[in-house]
């Protein structure tokens, strides 16, 4: 990143500077290593490459406001047979390390915290890792590393992933996994018909059209658990779909699509493992899980079946992406997807903007889930100071009162205007700000009494918490504020003023609304008071009447 790459950012305060500043000190470093076979190119105008992401990740559109909260640092490296080179002076599409070894002189795995595994040799392949490369990726995984990995058809990308742990059981890599294959009507072909004739079965549909501005649908699956609040500010636990398809107006539902896919697995039968590759605590044992499917070969619009460029096609539905969440065992997440063909420039390039802003939210959300704990932790402090330091939010929020209420409920707003429902819901709900560990995602809140008349919505909770946080977080800016010098102030000192300011401001809110509560508790027994006597007073005057129409 340069230094203008907040030129863009609608900071409203007086000191820009100091915005700047509090924002680069406080949003973590996502270090990710792109590792690719060598026919998987990296620069632009080549078409089998991955150069949008490569410049997705180094400059995250502004709509996403991702670049405020956490900043990739990427780093490329590209297998090969020759022998390793390490490239220090590497430019952006450049590889860092030429025939790249997991096990070389000049690279320290520990200096990451994902891999993103792109494969493309077969399972036969020479440059398969090594058993020393699967130890030290091993090793490093269950220190909390996490894995992003996707191949081909068949078994192409298992060199790089057939034997990663866990990696290997949660998509089909090699043929014993039995995965779909390059031709014939088992083949996963999802290429999109482009015309009325194409679409009624009438036209065969070219594979080239996986080039072409339509995507294909996916079926995100949708009974993962999270805490939401209903229209009622109510706490609920709602059914949603996984994180990783979260967008920002609405789930995720569209992929590039490709003439001949890959497999994720659909159920992973982790008793068949030992713990060390499916690891437990007590009775906590993660499995991996589909996140979406994918339909191949689906029937036409006049009852027939599409016909596809390569002969018919059985069609099926098939796992597209799975996600394992290692870290409730104190390893690393790891990300599965059915084709590297999501996120090549070849099927990228044509598609419209919409479209194009779904997939590059998913790829976004891979970075961002595959973090570690602490760095989202970072994260979600990051949305609340972008909700608090830049337009409109610094708007809505300083124009209105000191009342930490009225502050965090406009703060809670403000995080819809740049976060998906799932990243508000696990940066609001963590009940555990500043302290460790910083579990952030699925917390099992108490629920609301049931028939408790006098307790307030948990929307409420939360935007108390919000306000607190805030207005902590406003009491450091102005101290900040008030100096001669931003030159006194450091990147280590800034944070843990700001992580210290979270900590107190979640608790005062929280301290803040207990003494509300119990005050607005005293004048409900007033009110209760109230309501009885009134229906008291009526008896007496209608005993009144009564005695008075007998006179």
């Amino acid at each position: 990143m340069n230094d203008n790459e907040f030129q863009n950012v609608p900071f409203t305060r007086t000191n820009r500077g100091l915005a700047e500043q509090i924002i680069r000190a406080v949003r973590p470093t996502l270090r990710i290593l792109i590792v690719v076979d060598s026919e998987v190119a990296l620069e632009p105008d080549t078409g089998f490459s991955l150069s949008r992401l490569i410049d997705l990740l180094n400059a995250p559109p502004l709509r996403t406001g991702l670049q405020l909260r956490a900043r990739m640092q990427v780093h490329l490296a590209q297998r090969g047979l020759g022998s390793p080179v390490v490239n220090p002076n590497a430019q952006r599409y450049e590889p860092t390390y030429e025939n790249f070894r997991f096990v070389m002189d000049g690279f320290n795995l520990d200096d990451y915290d994902e891999v993103w595994l792109f494969g493309f040799w077969g399972e036969e392949h020479p440059g398969t890792l090594t058993a020393a490369e699967v130890a030290a990726l091993s090793t490093w995984m269950d220190k909390g590393g996490g894995v992003f990995a996707t191949g081909a058809h068949g078994t192409l990308g298992a060199a790089l992933c057939k034997d990663v742990p866990r990696v290997r059981s949660m998509r089909r890599w090699i043929a014993a996994q039995h995965p779909p294959p390059q031709h014939g009507p088992e083949r996963h072909v999802t290429t999109q018909p482009a015309t009325a004739g194409q679409g009624a079965g009438y036209e065969i549909i070219p594979s080239a059209n996986e080039a072409d501005n339509i995507p294909k649908p996916i079926h995100p699956v949708t009974d993962f658990l999270r805490n939401d609040v209903d229209v009622q500010g109510r706490l609920v636990r709602i059914e949603s779909v996984h994180p990783l398809l979260c967008g920002i107006g609405s789930p995720i539902q569209v992929l590039p699509d490709h003439p001949n896919e890959g497999e994720v697995v659909d159920f992973v039968n982790i008793n068949a493992f030992d713990e060390a590759e499916y690891p437990r605590i007590n009775t906590t044992r993660p499995r991996p899980r589909v996140v979406a499917f994918a339909r191949s070969g689906r029937p036409a619009h006049s009852g027939a079946l599409l016909r596809y460029e390569g002969g018919p096609v059985n069609a099926r539905d098939f796992a597209t992406i799975s996600a394992y969440d290692g870290q409730q065992v104190d390893v690393g997440r790891v990300v599965v997807d059915s084709s590297l063909h999501h996120w090549l420039d070849q099927n990228l390039q044509g598609l419209a903007t919409e479209d194009l802003v779904q997939i590059q939210t998913y790829h976004l959300n891979v970075a961002v889930w595959l973090a570690r704990p602490e760095q989202r932790l970072r994260a979600a402090i990051g949305s609340i100071l972008t909700a608090t330091l830049v337009y409109p939010g610094v708007v809505e929020i300083h124009k209105r009162t000191d009342d930490l209420r009225v502050v965090g409920g406009a703060t809670f707003e403000n995080l819809h205007r740049f976060l998906s429902p799932c990243e508000v819901m696990t940066t609001v709900m963590n009940p555990h700000w500043g302290e460790e560990p910083p579990e952030l995602e699925d917390q099992e809140i108490e629920p609301l009494p049931e028939g408790c008349l006098s307790c307030p919505p948990w929307k409420e909770v939360m935007a108390y918490t919000l306000g607190g946080i805030v207005e902590s977080l406003r009491e450091v800016i102005a101290g900040y504020e008030r100096r001669r010098t931003l030159k006194t102030l450091d990147a280590e000192t800034i944070l843990a003023d700001v992580e210290a300011a979270v900590s107190t401001g979640a608790a005062g809110g929280r301290k803040q609304f207990a003494a509300d509560l119990r005050t607005s508790i005293e004048k409900a027994k007033s009110y209760a008071e109230y309501v009885e006597s009134l229906g008291g007073d009526r008896r007496k005057r209608e005993h009144a009447r009564e005695a008075k129409s007998r006179v």
